[in-house]
């Protein structure tokens, strides 16, 4: 015979996720009173295939975005997509009353009897020692879930971060060597105008010493043809 329900643990395992995570995020849409999860006569949570739905997409978005999607925020987008999901209210998950069997069947003496028997003591110790390991474990396993989540997300910022002051340092960079190029030109162009100036000036000085050369000889030549004329 098909079963119609899990139990918390069947239901983690399922979901692949720890069985306090999950229980934890019960609590919580409980408290936000969006989704209440029904409950066997032990009063222990059961899980049907409406709330694996629900749970498996809570569980896709953690994985998908880590602590930045709070339970808060799942809570309000569940309450805006009940056409997609079969959400129940409080009254359609009622908790069991208390059975009064095991006091009918066990009363103050023979609570004692057990007590002070060392089989079951030992039998509490164990139960107690497993139960907490499997607690701490699972406290652990969500511990280091979330440890990879915000070092993924400290990664990714780190990435970006030098991304952007690499960006900044190569438009500084480029800046620099505009104004470089630019002042190189500027001067270049002034070098250049020097260059025509003192070309232009010595042209003109050799142009003089020319004409100077060429008039002291033609007085020169004169002088000469006088001095032979007269007998100088």
């Amino acid at each position: 015979m098909e079963v119609e329900f899990i139990t918390l643990g069947d239901a983690a395992e399922r979901l692949e996720v720890a069985a306090s995570t999950l229980r934890n995020w019960t609590d919580q849409l409980e408290q936000f009173e969006v989704h209440f999860v029904k409950r066997n006569n032990r009063n222990e949570r059961i899980y049907y295939d409406d709330d694996l739905k629900i749970f498996e997409f809570i569980r896709d978005l953690k994985d998908e975005h880590g602590r930045r999607t709070t339970m808060k925020d799942i809570a309000a987008m569940l309450r805006d997509m009940r056409d997609r999901f079969n959400l129940r209210d409080e009254e359609d998950a009622p908790v069991p009353k208390p059975s009064n069997k095991t006091g009918d069947l066990l009363n103050a003496d023979d609570v004692q009897r057990l007590l002070d028997n060392q089989r079951v003591r030992t039998l509490f110790s164990y139960m107690i020692g497993e139960t907490t390991k499997q607690i701490r474990n699972d406290l652990l396993e969500e511990f280091q879930q979330q440890l990879a989540t915000e070092r993924e997300i400290l990664k990714e910022t780190l990435r970006e971060e030098v991304r952007k002051e690499l960006l900044d340092n190569q438009s500084i960079v480029e800046t620099k060597l505009q104004g470089l190029q630019d002042e190189q030109q500027k001067r270049d162009k002034e070098l250049t105008e020097q260059l025509k100036r003192r070309d232009a000036e010595s042209l003109k000085l050799l142009r003089e010493l020319m004409e100077q050369r060429k008039k002291e000889a033609e007085e020169q030549k004169n002088k000469g043809f006088f001095g032979r004329l007269f007998g100088g």
